[in-house]
Order: C-alpha cells, then sequence, then structure tokens
C-alpha cells in the first residue's frame, strides 16, 4: 500500500480524522467534560435572574477514580529472555528508571489517567531532544491525535498516525527552509483546524501535522503545512510508533474511548438544576413580605427596600400595615437533590467509605481496609489498561534508546557497565515488562497506617497488629 507524504494528502487525511471525531461527537464531549470537570457548569445558559450554583461531584469522584488506577510510583521489571541477558536487563531498566525521573514521567502519567477518565482517551508522546540528549514525553489531546483507520484500537496496528500541533507560522517557514523544503514561503496563518485559511487569528499561528508511518526499515515520520514541508520524511529508527494510547472504558469498533465523566453529565445538571431552583424559592419565599394600604401612606410610600413592602389600594386586613407570610418549600425537593448525589456516587463506585468518608466509630480497622479494597475493584479493568499503557511506554523508550543511545556507562548496584543499547530494541520486544506499584508492600506505610488508627482510638486487636507488622520488626 502506497504512503502519501505530500501536504496535500495528509492534510485530506487530516480532514477525513476531524470529520470522523465530529461525527461521534468527541469535540464538543471533550469540552463539555473538560467544563464540568473543572466546575464550569452553567455555560451558555442564559438566565441572569437565576442564581447558578455548583455542587460538583464529577471532579471529587474523578479525582478518586485517577488515585485508585494510578496508587503512587509505578515500577517495573524486565526479565532476561534467554540466558546471558540478565546484565542487559538490568541496565536498561536502570536507565529506563533515569529517563523517568529526568522527564517527570510520574506526573505526566497521572496527568494521562486524569485525561482518560474525563476525555475518554489520553496519549503519551516519545520522541527524542538532540539538543538535551535525552528521551522525553509528551501527553497529547485525543482531539490532535489521529488514526488513519480510526475502528482500530491498537496502535500498532495503524498504517499511520497524524498529530496536529499549532506553532507561530514563521517560526515554521525557518524550521522548513533550514531543512531544504521546497515552497516553505507558502507557509502562512490557518484557522485552528488546520482546513481553511487564517480565520484573523492575531497570533499568527499554523497547523503543522506529523505523520508517522510504516516502512519496510521500521516508523519514518514526515511534518507538514498547508502548501509546504516542514521536514522531509525520514527514519525515526523505531520498530514500533512512539505512542503509548490508553483508553478509560473500551468502546467496540473505535480508536476512542468512553470517558467516566460522560455518562454523569446529565446526573449533574439535575442536581445543579433543582439545587438552583431550591435556593430560589427560598429567595423569594423564606422572608416574609410587608403590605401597605397606599390611601393612607400616600404614593410616596414605603421603601425600606430590602423587604420591598408592596402597596396596595384597599383593606390589608383592617390595618394600614400587614405582613404576609411566604408559602414553605416542599421537604422533598432537598431529599430528591440528596439521593441523586448518593445515588450517583453509588452507581459511580465512589462510595463514602472509598473516599475517606466513613465514620470511623467502633468500626473494626480491618472492616475499614476490606471496605475500600472492594470499592476499588470495579477499577481493576482500568487498573490493568494503566499497567500496560506504561509497560508501553517502557518499550518505546527501549526503542529510542536502541535507536539513539550507542554505547554508553551504566551505573548499577551490581558496579557500572558499559552497555550497547542498540539491542535495546531486541529486548523490546521479547523481554517481559511488568509493571505494578512501586511498593507492593511497604513496611513504613503499614506501621504509619496502624499509628493513625491506633491513634484515631480505633479497636485495633492483637491479631490484626500481628498480622500487619513485618516479623522482623516485632521485636
Amino acid at each position: 500500500m502506497s504512503v502519501f507524504t505530500d501536504p496535500e494528502h495528509i492534510f485530506r487525511e487530516l480532514a477525513a480524522g476531524v470529520a470522523y471525531k465530529q461525527r461521534i461527537g468527541l469535540f464538543d464531549t471533550v469540552r463539555e467534560n473538560e467544563a464540568f470537570f473543572v466546575g464550569r457548569q452553567w455555560e451558555g445558559l442564559e438566565a441572569p435572574d437565576l442564581e447558578k450554583p455548583v455542587l460538583n461531584i464529577l471532579k471529587r469522584a474523578v479525582c478518586y477514580f485517577a488515585a485508585t488506577v494510578k496508587k503512587g510510583a509505578t515500577a517495573f521489571t524486565v526479565k532476561p529472555w534467554a540466558d546471558g541477558t540478565e546484565g542487559l536487563c538490568l541496565a536498561l531498566r536502570r536507565a529506563a528508571e533515569e529517563v523517568f525521573e529526568q522527564d517527570g514521567t510520574e506526573t505526566k502519567l497521572a496527568d494521562c489517567v486524569r485525561a482518560a477518565a474525563v476525555d475518554g482517551d489520553a496519549c503519551l508522546y516519545w520522541y527524542y531532544d538532540p539538543v538535551r540528549e535525552r528521551i522525553r514525553s509528551e501527553r497529547i489531546r485525543n482531539t490532535e491525535v489521529f488514526f488513519l483507520n480510526p475502528y482500530e484500537p491498537a496502535v500498532d496496528a495503524q498504517r499511520g498516525i497524524l498529530i496536529r500541533t499549532r506553532r507561530p507560522y514563521d517560526e515554521l517557514r525557518a524550521e522548513a527552509a533550514e531543512n531544504g523544503a521546497e515552497g516553505w514561503e507558502n507557509i502562512l496563518p490557518d484557522d485552528p483546524a488546520g482546513l481553511a485559511p487564517d480565520a484573523g487569528e492575531p497570533e499568527k499561528l499554523a497547523t503543522v501535522v506529523t505523520k508517522f508511518f510504516r516502512t519496510a526499515e521500521g516508523i519514518s515520520a514526515v511534518s507538514v503545512a498547508r502548501g509546504a514541508t516542514v521536514r522531509p520524511p525520514f527514519c525515526t529508527g523505531l520498530t514500533r510508533y512512539p505512542i503509548a494510547w490508553l483508553r478509560w472504558d473500551e468502546v467496540t469498533g473505535s480508536c476512542h474511548g468512553q470517558a467516566a465523566v460522560t455518562g454523569l453529565v446529565p446526573n449533574q445538571i439535575i442536581i445543579n438544576k433543582l439545587f438552583s431552583m431550591y435556593v430560589r424559592s427560598v429567595e423569594t419565599n423564606a422572608f416574609p413580605k410587608v403590605v401597605y394600604d397606599i390611601t393612607k401612606f400616600g404614593r410616596g410610600g414605603w421603601t425600606n427596600r430590602i423587604g420591598e413592602a408592596i402597596g396596595v389600594y384597599g383593606d390589608v386586613g383592617d390595618c394600614a400595615v400587614n405582613v404576609l407570610r411566604g408559602g414553605d418549600t416542599s421537604a422533598q425537593v432537598m431529599q430528591v437533590i440528596e439521593s441523586a448525589i448518593r445515588l450517583t456516587r453509588e452507581t459511580m463506585g465512589a462510595t463514602d467509605a472509598a473516599m475517606g468518608s466513613i465514620n470511623a466509630e467502633n468500626t473494626a480497622a480491618s472492616a475499614i481496609l476490606a471496605s475500600q479494597r472492594a470499592s476499588a475493584e470495579p477499577l481493576a479493568l482500568q487498573r490493568r489498561a494503566y499497567l500496560a499503557f506504561f509497560e508501553e511506554c517502557v518499550r518505546i523508550v527501549f526503542e529510542w534508546m536502541s535507536a539513539a543511545y550507542g554505547v554508553r556507562t551504566v551505573r548499577t548496584d551490581e558496579g557500572d557497565l558499559d552497555v550497547d543499547f542498540s539491542l535495546a530494541a531486541v529486548a523490546a520486544d521479547r523481554a517481559v515488562v511488568h509493571a505494578g506499584d512501586a511498593a507492593e508492600w511497604s513496611e513504613t506505610g503499614a506501621l504509619s497506617t496502624l499509628k493513625e488508627l491506633i491513634a484515631a482510638g480505633l479497636p485495633v486487636t492483637e491479631e490484626e497488629l500481628r498480622a500487619a507488622v513485618p516479623e522482623r520488626l516485632e521485636a
């Protein structure tokens, strides 16, 4: 199958990718989910006389989801695939850990998990920085990544992947001229989608599309703008795409997943709307109204504005002034609001025990911990997908080491090793990479938890204490 690398064809592929995302409503969904997550839940509503309170139940629940899926630091092991490869696997692990530390990958991984929960997908793009001589990563929004086959979720099964970014057009011109590309003077500002000429943006930005595609030599890439090539096709030296892709909930027949927030937006709207009307009812009916007879006070009447006295002609109850009490707001309204919040959180799996709101009095410590562990079980699939996502990141880093490192010295616990990183690509394909929590069993964490439980006056039994404390610390 032929691969198109000219700007015209690549922008046609981009247009097809944009059309697919529009058909499934991805752009609107991401925009709405992000707004609801951060608390902008009344945007676009024209109701100037209505109070707009926000009872944001989504943010706390989604943050709990993200923290449960990405529990602390993530570690990994590399198992040898043949005799004599133990030293290489150890060196690769140490080198990859150094890459993650320098890149701040842990923070980016947490951001990816949050993005997947809110937007449906997360993408971590890996590249080699020749200036700093480092392997680095960047999170790309799912609205800016386009699979040429959007019905196939597997990254390695794609015949090509597009990444869309926006940059100042004069920088793109300079880069294209430096790379010897023809027609660099045709690069002009365009609209944010990259599908039309400049829409009058003051930033003067242009869309650049980087296309990764598979060839007989491996993964190649090309960068283009509208009307010109920014960087001609080049071989990356990789055998797998430098993109790790994470979906929150899988959707059959689509490369995009379903966000945790998407199905809960209607519930959030109902809760906010009911509470707003409840507040409005209290404002208009909870305070008494003063009614006075205009014929006795004159048209200048009663002001004192706060209560806004009402002037009428005629009898106000055999008095010049009377006070009218407003109607009571039904208690059912608040009951419905509370029920909606409780049921929504329960169906999400964000129970009181899981989120730390349980009343710990007279509750056994083991029961609290067991309840929290059980609450995390519905997220087991997302946890498994995240670990596979991290393992793919490790393999991509190995590939970049093979392509860019050459021979380097790696410091390990067993001493310094001179490693030929050209073998790292073999490890990426054949070695078993297993990811998990950095501390499956932390003695310090166990002791700290026990101290907090005892300090809170909870009934920790002797059996629980002996089961939790490591044997060598019991004495």
